[in-house]
């Protein structure tokens, strides 16, 4: 299951890469599907992660990892209403987001690393 949530963090890291560059760098605002692809694949992810980190033996990286996710999804959910309103997104809270998706996905790993390893 983690390995499967991290698998869909990636690709939703990639999308959200692309959006960033047409934030921080275009003029414009981010095509509607590969904000809504980078979102749903992104809560996809969460979702899986919200099951395994409840489980009783979860790891406390596995919840350091979740905790970061939710912060994360909080920043894409504001985000996301800059897109729907057609205003410009705060470039700050763009960088913000990138950086907690991927110290997310970087707990995500090492806790299924762990797991693994035990």
């Amino acid at each position: 299951m983690l390995l499967t949530a991290i698998f869909l963090l990636i690709i939703a890291l990639i999308a959200g890469v692309f959006l960033a560059v047409y934030i921080l760098f275009g003029n414009e605002q981010p095509p509607m599907p590969l904000a809504l692809v980078h979102g749903g694949l992104a809560a996809a992810a969460l979702i899986l992660t919200i099951l395994r980190a409840v489980a009783p033996a979860a790891s406390m990286l596995l919840k350091v990892a979740l905790a970061v996710l939710l912060l994360t999804a909080a920043g894409g959910f504001f985000l996301f209403k800059f897109q729907l309103s057609g205003k410009r997104h705060p470039k700050a809270v763009v960088v913000l987001h990138g950086i907690l998706g991927v110290g997310g996905l970087v707990c995500l790993a090492l806790a299924a690393l762990g797991s693994f390893a035990a």
